[in-house]
């Protein structure tokens, strides 16, 4: 893959940076993809319920440690 860096004054620098935003975003997916064999929608999918899980369990410890009633969930 050959990228050249436009060096006219027609390019301004949001569109160098909109340009590079893109080739960062692709690079980053690709990457996750390797990694973890996940599309974008499976890691976001596994992330909510990971955050859900801890989060509920953050509650149920907070709970058990201040109500010390086992109806108190």
């Amino acid at each position: 893959m050959n990228l050249t860096v436009p060096l006219g004054p027609r390019v301004t620098m949001e569109q160098t940076a909109a340009s590079l935003n893109w080739l960062c975003a692709r690079w980053l997916e690709r990457r996750h993809r390797r990694r973890t064999g996940r599309t974008a929608i499976e890691r976001e999918s596994f992330t909510r319920t990971y955050h859900q899980n801890r989060n509920l369990a953050a509650t149920q410890s907070r709970l058990r440690r201040y109500c010390q009633t086992k109806g108190a969930l």
